[in-house]
C-alpha cells in the first residue's frame, strides 16, 4: 500500500486534456441585494385591514374570474342542431348563429397558429443537412474493419 500515501494520476494516451474552465469575475455587491423604493401605498389602502386589502388586490387581479378560453370551453358544442321552424324566435337563431361564428373563428385562428408554427419548424429542419447517408457509410467502414476481406468470420 505504498501507493496510497502518495496518490498519483496516471496519464493515458486516450485522455483528452481539457482547457481550464471559464472563470468570470464575482458579481458586484450592489447586484446581490434588492433595493426597494419608498412605500407608495395610498392612505385609503393603509386604513384597510389585511383581509380587506387582500380582497381588494385579488379583485383587481380578477383571479377568480374565468378566462376567455375557460368560457369558450364551457359553451355549447361547435355544431348545434338546427332549431325547428316556428319553435324558436329570430332572436334565438341570431344568438346561436353568433355563438357558432365566434367558435368557428376561434378554431380557425388556432389552426392558423398551428400552421405558422409547423412551417417555422419545417424551415428549421430543412436547414439541417441529412446524415442518413454518412451513417450508412460509417456502418460499412466498421464492417470492413471488423472482418478482413477474403476470410470468413471465425465461429468460436
Amino acid at each position: 500500500m505504498s501507493g496510497a500515501a502518495h496518490p498519483t494520476h496516471e496519464l493515458h494516451r486516450g485522455d483528452v486534456p481539457y482547457e481550464a474552465p471559464f472563470v468570470r469575475s464575482a458579481s458586484p455587491n450592489d447586484s446581490l441585494t434588492t433595493a426597494y423604493g419608498a412605500d407608495e401605498t395610498s392612505l385609503s389602502d393603509v386604513e384597510l385591514s389585511e383581509d380587506l386589502f387582500s380582497a381588494k388586490v385579488l379583485g383587481e387581479l380578477r383571479i377568480h374570474e374565468k378566462r376567455e378560453e375557460e368560457e369558450r370551453a364551457e359553451t355549447r358544442p361547435l355544431l348545434m342542431p338546427r332549431p325547428r321552424r316556428g319553435a324558436a324566435s329570430n332572436g334565438d337563431e341570431k344568438v346561436m348563429f353568433d355563438q357558432v361564428m365566434r367558435s368557428l373563428r376561434w378554431h380557425v385562428e388556432q389552426l392558423e397558429d398551428q400552421d405558422t408554427i409547423e412551417t417555422a419548424l419545417q424551415r428549421r429542419t430543412k436547414a439541417v443537412p441529412e446524415t442518413g447517408q454518412s451513417a450508412s457509410e460509417i456502418d460499412m467502414i466498421m464492417e470492413n474493419m471488423m472482418e478482413p476481406q477474403g476470410r470468413p468470420p471465425s465461429s468460436s
